[in-house]
């Protein structure tokens, strides 16, 4: 399984777009793609690129939507995403 890291403009890392691309070239079993899938923003940050709960939220939502684990009528589906 590889991950690809979340999408945060506020990084400062101009090269992680390039990065991410590299990640998904990859032959991989699961490719959990948390950077085509980072939307939220400054919503989902807390400091930095580290996100907040939002984000650590929809970080795992893509990691079991990847591992076909995702059920949106379970206790983490019913989570608040912004």
């Amino acid at each position: 399984m590889l991950q690809t890291p979340n999408g945060a403009p506020e990084s400062g890392w101009a090269d992680l777009p390039a990065y991410a691309d590299a990640v998904r070239s990859l032959d991989a079993d699961v490719l959990v793609d948390h950077h085509a899938g980072w939307d939220g923003g400054e919503h989902w940050m807390g400091s930095g690129c580290h996100p907040n709960e939002y984000g650590h939220r929809a970080l795992a939502r893509n990691l079991l939507r990847a591992l076909d684990l995702w059920e949106p009528v379970g206790v983490s589906g019913s989570l608040f995403i912004p």
